[in-house]
């Protein structure tokens, strides 16, 4: 029913809020890395609780697996944006460490790098690129089962498969407001901040939900939402200024530059009107 379909959103919204308030009373420079995890994880774990009937469809988007070679693809792509916003930080000057051992050595799981992934910088990133993704899988799906899971589905139902992903994308950058405004998280200006990180995942959440509508899966967005925090976690945030994240960012102007085009251009091989991947299991 549509009333449980509202009253699922809306607890997702006041726990979001009521967590990063507790975040923000116990210090935002003390946040541990587990609670950003229990943050990722909060939408799946009330979409499973609050939607039993989903359960089935949530099933059907995991059992099929997309075909491989786009799957790679997108994977690569992902990584390839946010070594893009690395380079800008580089280009513009705004880096605080320099790409060398020790910075590797400040990565937060740097005590499962092999001697050979922490050798050289290029090592490293090849690493992040095999591995890294597997130590946010669990995260990563924790908030594609409700973006691109629940809510994709039931907007899709009642407004059509455009209207959907446009408005599941926007909801997706918009839960992310209380982070950035209670633990300035990414953005040190909380005003310029909850309007770039709205703008930017809304154009990311785009791209990932036409993939998930295309191939009837949720690996493709689980895998590149995974692939994005392991490079923006072991790369990007370890020698960028986060004063110039409104610019360099994934998240910022530069991960718009290069996330737009793409949005726009999967948004535009949808059928207008159509109700893809109807669920009956979402409300």
């Amino acid at each position: 029913m549509f009333n449980r379909f509202i009253l699922v959103l809306t607890t997702i919204l006041f726990a979001q809020i009521a967590l990063n308030a507790g975040f923000w009373l116990i210090g935002r420079e003390n946040l541990p890395l587990m609670a950003v995890g229990l943050t990722q994880l909060l939408p799946g774990l009330i979409v499973l609780l609050m939607t039993g009937t989903y359960r089935r469809r949530l099933w059907t988007l995991i059992r099929s697996i997309p075909p491989l070679r786009p799957l790679a693809g997108w994977w690569l792509w992902t990584a390839l944006v946010i070594c893009a916003c690395g380079a800008a930080v580089l280009l513009f000057g705004v880096e605080t460490s320099p790409v060398d051992a020790a910075t590797i050595a400040a990565y937060p799981f740097a005590w499962l790098l092999p001697d050979a992934a922490s050798a050289t910088p290029v090592a490293f990133l090849v690493f992040l690129l095999l591995c890294g993704p597997l130590l946010h899988l669990v995260t990563a799906a924790g908030e594609e089962v409700l973006w691109r899971g629940y809510l994709l589905d039931g907007l899709t139902e009642r407004y059509g498969v455009r209207a959907a992903v446009i408005g599941s994308a926007f909801a997706w950058g918009a839960w992310h407001i209380p982070m950035v405004i209670a633990i300035a998280w990414v953005f040190p200006q909380p005003l310029l901040g909850s309007v770039l990180f709205t703008l930017s995942l809304t154009s990311w959440g785009i791209v990932l939900a036409c993939l998930r509508l295309r191939h009837e899966s949720l690996w493709t967005p689980v895998l590149m939402h995974a692939v994005a925090n392991a490079f923006t976690l072991g790369a990007y945030d370890l020698i960028a200024d986060p004063h110039s994240n409104w610019l360099t960012s994934p998240w910022g102007v530069t991960g718009m530059v290069l996330t737009v085009p793409v949005a726009l251009w999967l948004l535009s091989r949808l059928k207008p009107g159509s109700r893809q991947a109807p669920n009956r299991h979402s409300s």
